[in-house]
Formats: structure tokens, sequence, C-alpha cells
């Protein structure tokens, strides 16, 4: 029974290296509909084997995330850090979540797709597989940068920078707490931020 477990993790971590290749690919419709069922097997797979957290591990995660979040987006941004207006960004969330009700939806369901699919599966595959913390660390941030690396600017190098720092961070607070809602409810709280943050300036 180990042995065939452990041959599927391998299998599925196949499928994790060959991600970032699939990214930036053209793919037809039966590769398309592969990828979402190997998605979908992740997610269950990751809701499997994540843990909820208990609540006051969660608020601290998510106080301590997102205090190092907007730290990190300061430090990568000048025209963040130069406005004002996008420094108190945060508490235009809440608004934001009343006002674009569907956005907010949208973003909060693609990221529990992602934390349970790039966090507790991945996590889980690797600690299983190789049990060396860095290295799960290292590969998840890298992958999971190169692909995003087709929806993001180019040229602004500094959300290149701000984004790898962001996906170190919720490695480093999955490992440490094992809570898929801390970890959900971090990623939320860029996206949104990252969006007022946007709209905030485009309006400028």
């Amino acid at each position: 029974m180990q042995a065939c477990n452990a041959q599927v993790n391998k299998i599925l971590l196949i499928y994790y290296i060959l991600i970032p290749i699939l990214s930036f690919m053209r793919r037809g419709k039966l590769l398309r509909i592969g990828e979402f069922f190997l998605s979908m097997l992740l997610v269950i797979f990751g809701l499997a084997v994540s843990r909820w957290g208990s609540s006051v591990q969660i608020f601290m995660s998510v106080i301590i995330g997102t205090g190092f979040l907007i730290i990190t987006i300061i430090m990568t941004s000048p025209r963040c850090l130069l406005s004002r207006r996008s420094l108190l960004g945060i508490l235009h969330i809440p608004g934001f979540i009343i006002c674009k009700p569907n956005i907010s939806i949208r973003i909060l369901l693609a990221n529990i797709q992602e934390e349970l699919i790039w966090r507790a599966a991945f996590v889980h595959l690797m600690m299983q597989l190789f049990g060396d913390i860095f290295l799960t660390v290292a590969a998840g941030a890298t992958i999971f940068y190169i692909i995003h690396l087709p929806v993001m600017r180019p040229v602004v190098i500094a959300a290149h920078i701000e984004f790898v720092l962001f996906s170190i961070l919720l490695y480093v607070f999955y490992i440490q707490t094992f809570s898929i809602i801390a970890v959900c409810l971090i990623h939320f709280i860029r996206n949104i931020y990252i969006r007022v943050i946007t709209l905030t300036e485009d309006n400028n």
C-alpha cells in the first residue's frame, strides 16, 4: 500500500513539474479537459490532507501575514510608497468586498483552489517524497511564480519581486501552521489589496 502511495505521489509530482510548461503552451480542448480533471483531483487531495487550524492560529496568521504582505508591497513598489491613498488601501478592502461581491467571490474561489493545490497538496507530496522544508518552499515558490508569469506585467520588476516574496510567505505560513483557512485568507486579502491599489492608481 505504501509503495502504491509513493508511486501516486511521484505521478502527481510529475504533473506539478509539467504545469509551468503547460502554462506557456497553446492547449487544445482535450488537454484543457485533462488539466481540469487533474486540478480537481489535486483540490480533493488538498482537502483530504489539509487542516483548518485553531481560531487563534488563524487570527494571528492573518494579522501577521497581512502585515508582511503590506510591507513587501510597499518595499517593492515605489509608486505605492509615494501614494498615500495606496498606503491606506488596506482600509478600502471591506468597501471593495461589499461594493463588488461578484469579483470578490471569484477571487476567493480562485484563491481557495490555488491554496489547496499549491500549499496543501504540494507541501504534503514534497514532504512525503523528500522531507525537506527548504526544498519544498523553494520548489513550490518557483513553480507558483512561473505559472503566473503569463498574466504578469513583464516590465514591472517590482511586481515580480513582490510575488516571489508573497509565494515564499504563503509556504512558510502553511508549513508553520498547516491551516488552509489562514493561507486562503492571506491570499484573498493580498489579491483584493492589489486590486484596490490598481484601481486607485488608475483613477489618479
